[in-house]
C-alpha cells in the first residue's frame, strides 16, 4: 500500500529525502487506518508505544525505497 502510493512515489522520484520521508509518512498512516478494522490490537500498539509506531515507520521507509 505505502510504496504504491502515488504522493509517496512523486516525493521519492522529485522532491528528495525529507519530503518522501513526510509522504512515507502519510502514506503509512492511510495504510494502518484502512487495515485497522481487521486488526485492531496492532494499531492499539502503535498508538500506546510512539518508539514501536517510530520504528514501523523507519523500517517501511527503508523498505518502500528499494
Amino acid at each position: 500500500m505505502v510504496a504504491k502510493d502515488t504522493h509517496y512515489q512523486s516525493a521519492i522520484k522529485n522532491r528528495g529525502c525529507q519530503n518522501a520521508h513526510m509522504e512515507n509518512e502519510r502514506a503509512l498512516e492511510q495504510a494502518v487506518f484502512a487495515i485497522m478494522s481487521d486488526n485492531m490490537e496492532s494499531f492499539k500498539h502503535c498508538i500506546d508505544d510512539p518508539q514501536f509506531g517510530r520504528c514501523l515507520a523507519d523500517r517501511v521507509f527503508r523498505v518502500t525505497l528499494g
